[in-house]
């Protein structure tokens, strides 16, 4: 399968996205600059006006009202920054999945690739929901107080909702419209960034346990459907197919590689600026004090609960794999091997005892486990922040 239609089958969304943000490493520069441009200038009023509330509103808890949405802001930065000063890195991890679809060697092995390539599709939209979703469904909430004050009347008009507290140097009241458009669209924006990023890594570890459970397909069939006469040639036959397997494994672990560096120094700021934001969200949904608003912070709280487990889970994908792996070679028939074949797969065994994991900034593996330590750190911080 050419880079064409690896692209059109599998990677459009990234595409579609990248093309928007600038993320995209193979649009032509124009458009490329024009999309950074935009990206970076939505998110610099966002980040000014969230500024200049915290600049005329100096207390504790507007301070705390701004800081999750303020954070959110500093993470789009982030995510651009990672793409945007490096281009290489998201090109060479491109360049490497299309590279490794022009190397399939057989039917079962296709197959393979095409499972896990639409996992990671589904894996994407399911981000892609995770975001938008949420994001949607306030939209749709914003008019609900204007029209209740047309056709259910109070003796005052309702609390307007505000997507992310902000000031804008007018009266919010008469210039509302104008004010939670400017919201949308920086909300909308930062979502396609936050998408254009993260899908990318996404489907980039979907890619890397397709190509370990290419290798652990090899390993398992390495001693398979061998002529039984010859003895000296099913001996050459069997070391050649462990050879092969190896390959496959020393290239899985290789992408693994460029993965982790291209994104463990990324992930580490990331988990410490979601667990800040997390903690003060739950703060705020705690104390429900402006009914019109609390849907906003539940809201904004599951979306970056979820993106927590989001990023977190791909690095329990690749260890599953990458277990997948060393039983296939453990369950291998290698005991019917020539020692000279047999000391490959002690070779491929002692790799598989250190292999490359996701981490972030190398301190936090990630996992299920330490989604599950991240969530409860968030509640104790929450929890101290309570009690003061």
């Amino acid at each position: 399968m050419d880079a064409k239609t690896v692209v059109e089958r599998f990677l459009k969304i990234n595409r579609t996205l990248g093309l928007v943000t600038g993320v995209w490493p193979y649009q032509n520069a124009r458009t490329k600059l024009i999309g950074r441009v935009w990206s970076l200038a939505i998110m610099f009023t966002c980040v000014l006006t969230q500024t200049a509330y915290l600049v005329s509103f100096p207390n504790v808890d507007g301070a705390v009202n701004g800081m999750p949405y303020y954070i959110a802001a500093a993470g789009a930065f982030l995510k651009m920054g990672n793409y945007f000063m490096d281009e290489f890195k998201l090109k060479s991890m491109l360049n490497h999945i299309f590279n490794d679809w022009a190397a399939v060697e057989s039917k079962e092995e296709y197959d393979i690739m095409i499972s896990y390539s639409r996992r990671g599709v589904l894996s994407m939209l399911g981000y892609l929901l995770h975001i938008f979703f949420p994001l949607i469904c306030f939209t749709c909430f914003i008019p609900v107080p204007p029209l209740l004050d047309i056709f259910l009347p109070l003796n005052e008009s309702r609390d307007r909702i505000f997507i992310y507290p902000a000031y804008y140097w007018v009266d919010n009241d008469r210039h509302y419209v104008p004010i939670i458009a400017h919201m949308i669209i920086i909300s909308y924006s930062a979502c396609c960034i936050y998408c254009a990023c993260d899908t990318n890594y996404v489907y980039a570890v979907q890619h890397a346990c397709a190509l370990l459970a290419v290798t652990k397909h090899r390993f398992k069939n390495a001693n398979n459907n061998l002529p039984a006469h010859d003895t000296r040639f099913t001996e050459r036959v069997k070391y050649k197919n462990v050879c092969h397997s190896i390959q496959a494994h020393q290239r899985a672990l290789k992408y693994l590689e460029l993965i982790e560096n291209n994104h463990h120094t990324y992930l580490f700021i990331s988990m410490g600026m979601l667990i800040t934001a997390v903690s003060v969200s739950l703060l705020k949904v705690a104390s429900g004090d402006h009914e019109t608003q609390w849907i906003v912070h539940c809201s904004f709280s599951i979306a970056l609960l979820f993106h927590i487990f989001v990023l977190t889970v791909q690095g329990q994908f690749v260890i599953n794999s990458l277990h997948e792996v060393y039983n296939a070679i453990c369950e291998s028939a290698w005991y019917k091997c020539s020692p000279k074949t047999q000391a490959l797969y002690v070779l491929s065994l002692r790799s598989c005892l250190n292999p490359p994991l996701l981490t972030a900034g190398g301190m936090i593996t990630l996992n299920l486990r330490s989604f599950a330590e991240i969530i409860k750190a968030c509640v104790s911080y929450y929890t101290v922040m309570q009690t003061k």
